[in-house]
């Protein structure tokens, strides 16, 4: 439990495994024809007795033909040709890391008994000692950004923390203000190491987003830059504004892709990007939120140095593109195939049918008994992942009214067969529109619930050995609320070893914060938010989730608005 509360302190829900050896190189070339293109590819010398799937697609059964909806495959990627030079070859290990951070927060009562709130939160990436050692120039250039980052946002705390105060002594108090420092990883392999830096400063005075990325190369920590991977600026914007006018975004996604395009054409314009394993993601900054353009390597290697993509570890994960589609080699036969979700809807937007397809034929299909019954489903992203079982789609929605849901679906024998759903989904976030996981060992899941307020509940999960079903790798999830508490508390204090250590006292009328959930045993993880946030006090109180969300306080359950005060829920 001391790795689950430092964890949870630090909000580093997040961690990734790995090292590196190449395999051999490739030689001989092989075509696939498609009914969307033409597909090139090379084949490796070594073949990939990892994957199970055969490239020979086999006919549904009656039963499975029979549930399919009534949807025709889109026509999607046509226009774009795959180049022969995108070459899918496993030979990465991850980079052994996780995410720690030093958060604060301060919570002070208002006189109708809520509060306002200043909250820090800044990442930093910790490589294990036998990264640091091996990676030594990465490193060191790691530290110094993480470094940096915290003096800023430390500073900028430290500066607002009396005004809050202040402005709550006044009645002048508007809102909360919020400091985030968050590193989204894209990438982070024996090759290459790949991510944004998103900081984020709002306050009644202030709003503003800012996106930093970088891109280095693990080896040495020499850094890309965007003219060492984007070779044809002016061809690479031409096909960029061609990309996205043509694809299923919709209509706000293809405006902000058109200005885009001309920061693109603007060789005076510094351009934000990451790459993953399969593309290139742009950053546009200037937007009140950033937004993440993806751009598949294979279509635009005439204007990039697509040796740099292609390269995996054994287990990885990919997500669709601006046409609901992911291009890889599924089948491992060296070519690459095309795999698209296509839905139809009612009149609303809801799905009534969904297939999945390959190449533009349905090879799978959400079961017809789980849409169109009243349950409105709405498509929201579409994923990848090899595991050590094989390949697993995810197709994920939201459901009105209720929580987010994703359709699993395993790949054999050329086709995609459902395995299950479950309530949530991967690392997504709505705001900024992306979902930056790439290593099915170690992945968010989020859902919404109301426990101290009505905010994400992140679980750290794997699907390896789980035959693609996410499992929780942590005892707790990790959750923010702030309460005020409205009676004197006795709780089950916790000590810095993340043990039990007696029972302690909270005075009522104190700032408190939740930590993390841990919803197998219905306990919630909080911390005491003093004004010396060296006297902060980590304790522990039942959680019951049954007839609303209760606090377990000596024999009795409580409803937790009668234990704290303050609590936000949305709508």
């Amino acid at each position: 439990m001391k790795k689950a509360i430092a964890l949870l302190l630090s909000l580093s829900m997040i961690s990734a495994l790995a090292g590196c050896k190449k395999k051999s190189e490739e030689t001989t070339k092989k075509t696939k024809k498609t009914t969307e293109t033409e597909v090139t590819e090379t084949e490796t010398e070594e073949s990939e007795t990892e994957t199970e799937a055969t490239s020979e697609d086999t006919e549904p059964s009656e039963s499975e033909s029979s549930s399919e909806p009534e949807t025709k495959p889109g026509t999607g990627l046509k226009d774009f040709k795959l180049s022969s030079d995108f070459i899918v070859r496993n030979d990465q290990k991850n980079l052994e890391y996780e995410f720690v951070s030093t958060d604060r927060a301060f919570a002070v009562p208002t006189s109708d008994g809520r509060f306002g709130m200043i909250r820090k939160e800044a990442s930093k990436i910790q490589f294990s000692d036998a990264e640091i050692e091996a990676h030594d120039q990465l490193w060191n250039t790691l530290e110094s950004q993480s470094a940096e980052l915290n003096y800023v946002l430390d500073g900028q705390y430290d500066t607002l923390r009396p005004q809050l105060v202040s402005s709550i002594k006044d009645g002048s108090f508007s809102t909360d203000t919020h400091l985030n420092g968050a590193i989204w990883v894209y990438r982070a392999d024996t090759d290459i190491f790949s991510y944004a830096i998103h900081q984020e400063i709002y306050s009644a005075s202030l709003n503003n987003n800012s996106v930093i990325s970088h891109t280095y190369r693990a080896s040495d920590g020499m850094e890309y830059f965007f003219e060492d991977v984007v070779t044809d600026r002016a061809g690479f914007a031409d096909f960029f504004e061609k990309f996205f006018s043509s694809s299923k975004a919709d209509e706000y996604e293809k405006g902000y892709a058109k200005d885009f395009a001309k920061d693109l054409r603007n060789e005076n314009e510094k351009i934000e990007f990451v790459i993953s394993y399969d593309a290139i993601y742009l950053i546009n900054t200037k937007l009140a939120n950033p937004h993440f353009f993806k751009i598949p390597a294979m279509y635009a290697a005439d204007y990039l140095d697509v040796s740099i993509f292609g390269s995996t570890p054994e287990y990885y994960a990919l997500e669709a593109d601006a046409y609901n589609s992911i291009t890889w080699d599924i089948d491992g036969d060296g070519a690459l195939d095309l795999i698209s979700v296509d839905y139809e809807t009612d009149e609303y937007g809801a799905m009534i049918g969904a297939n999945i397809s390959i190449n533009g034929e349905a090879k799978g299909a959400i079961p017809g008994d789980l849409l169109g019954n009243g349950d409105n489903y709405y498509y929201y992203g579409f994923n990848l992942m090899k595991t050590d079982s094989g390949f697993y789609a995810y197709l994920a929605t939201t459901y009105e009214g209720e929580s987010a849901s994703t359709f699993v679906f395993h790949y054999e024998n050329g086709q995609f067969v459902y395995v299950n759903d479950f309530v949530s989904t991967f690392g997504y976030n709505d705001v900024y529109g992306i979902s930056p996981y790439y290593d099915p060992s170690r992945f968010v899941v989020h859902d919404t619930n109301d426990i101290m307020g009505t905010t994400y509940i992140d679980t750290t999960c794997s699907v390896i050995g789980n035959n693609g079903m996410p499992v929780k790798t942590a005892d707790f999830a990790s959750k923010q609320g702030v309460g005020i508490s409205k009676k004197e508390i006795t709780a089950t204090k916790i000590d810095e070893n993340g043990n039990p250590a007696g029972t302690i006292t909270i005075p009522a009328n104190t700032a408190i914060s939740l930590i993390g959930v841990d919803l197998e045993k219905d306990l919630g993880l909080f911390t005491t938010l003093e004004e010396d946030e060296s006297t902060n006090t980590v304790f522990q109180l039942k959680v019951t989730i049954s007839d609303g969300y209760k606090i377990a306080y000596g024999d009795e359950q409580i409803p937790q608005e009668d234990l704290f005060s303050g609590i936000r829920y949305a709508g």
